[in-house]
């Protein structure tokens, strides 16, 4: 069912699978929506209720136009939309839920939120490292000024992209990730809008594993063996600053954890309880 929640000019649209008092806010990638947890409902007990929110610029959520150059969203405002979420659905403590992108937002959710958090679930989560084409892109006005350049014509960029795959500084995959999400000027546009909504919720590394040490939140992170966009070494490189385990994961597939192998591995290791 499509619910909706409003907040300083913002629509937040989700979508709630289950009725049971154990809460989960779920984070869809980039490019994707909350119909993707339809994955996760073999799952489900009688005890479970997952919210899926589409993210800004996905499915029917909506950030101000006027805001997106000048005023992205910050985490003080962010967590007042997620209280807002709590507060509807009767949660005072719940888990976290995300994947690739929507992993990037789980941890931002969880620096404001790390004292009402019982578990968190990573797949392939973004922001584990700072990626500086993404900062140059969204943080500097020469880089949106670039960026928007390309938007009604991405030949340049196409053509670097291939420069720098035929000298082994860009994976083929890479390579393919870079058209499939960029190909049209639609995709372009969203990248673009996504990049500086949320280009303010960037986890700090420090602070993420000081909540993590001190809380008693179990984090387990699950990647793709063979993922190139965000691979396993991500991960096991933030772990190293942790006293408290969080438990690294590897699923026999690329990006795309968002499927039965993944679901399957999570109920035989005992994740999802």
């Amino acid at each position: 069912m499509d619910h909706y929640l409003e907040h300083n000019g913002m629509t937040v649209h989700y979508q709630v699978m289950g009725s049971g008092s154990r809460g989960w806010l779920c984070f869809h990638g980039f490019g994707r929506r909350a119909e993707d947890f339809e994955v996760f409902r073999p799952l489900l007990g009688d005890d479970d209720r997952l919210v899926c929110i589409n993210l800004f610029g996905h499915g029917h959520s909506a950030f101000p136009p006027d805001r997106i150059d000048w005023s992205p969203i910050q985490l003080e405002e962010w967590c007042e939309i997620v209280e807002l979420l709590l507060e509807s659905q009767g949660f005072d403590r719940f888990n976290l839920l995300g994947y690739s992108m929507g992993g990037r937002i789980a941890m931002m959710t969880y620096l404001g939120f790390a004292d009402r958090v019982d578990r968190m679930l990573l797949l392939a989560p973004d922001g584990l490292k700072k990626n500086k084409m993404y900062q140059f892109a969204s943080g500097t006005r020469l880089g949106r000024a670039i960026y928007r350049s390309i938007i009604p014509d991405p030949a340049m960029l196409f053509s670097l992209a291939k420069m720098l795959n035929r000298l082994g500084l860009l994976s083929d995959k890479l390579h393919r990730f870079v058209h499939v999400h960029l190909d049209t000027r639609e995709k372009r546009e969203l990248v673009y809008a996504v990049w500086l909504i949320y280009r303010r919720l960037f986890p700090d590394y420090a602070e993420l594993a000081q909540k993590l040490n001190t809380s008693g939140t179990q984090c387990n992170m699950i990647f793709g063996t063979y993922d190139s966009i965000i691979p396993v070494r991500l991960g096991k490189r933030f772990v190293k600053r942790l006293r408290r385990p969080a438990i690294i994961h590897q699923v026999p597939v690329g990006h795309r954890l968002m499927e039965r192998t993944t679901i399957d591995y999570i109920r035989d290791r005992g994740l999802w309880k």
